[in-house]
């Protein structure tokens, strides 16, 4: 529950419950036990991508591109909010 609410990955949660579930059923660790648990599960290696093909970026959106020329600091707080709404209603549209 708790390591939802802190918003860890799902695949972390899924194998901190796996690991509880043995211990609970009486599992006992032994020296060698404990030194394989403690390289089986090494700091974010649950939250890493699985082995396969890289993903490319895609191209960038229209939005994307009106974001990346925008300023700002050097926009009113009315233009600002009404950039907020064109892309909204762009974003919309697509």
């Amino acid at each position: 529950q708790v390591a939802k609410l802190a918003g860890l990955p799902p695949s972390v949660i899924e194998r901190a419950e796996v690991v509880l579930s043995g211990l609970e059923d009486g599992e006992t660790l032994g020296k060698d036990s404990a030194a394989r648990l403690a390289d089986d599960l090494p700091l974010f290696a649950a939250a890493r991508p699985a082995s396969g093909p890289l993903q490319t970026a895609a191209e960038p959106s229209a939005i994307d591109k009106a974001l990346a020329e925008t300023s700002p600091d050097s926009l009113t707080p009315r233009e600002a909010l009404d950039l907020i709404y064109r892309w909204k209603a762009e974003a919309e549209e697509d």
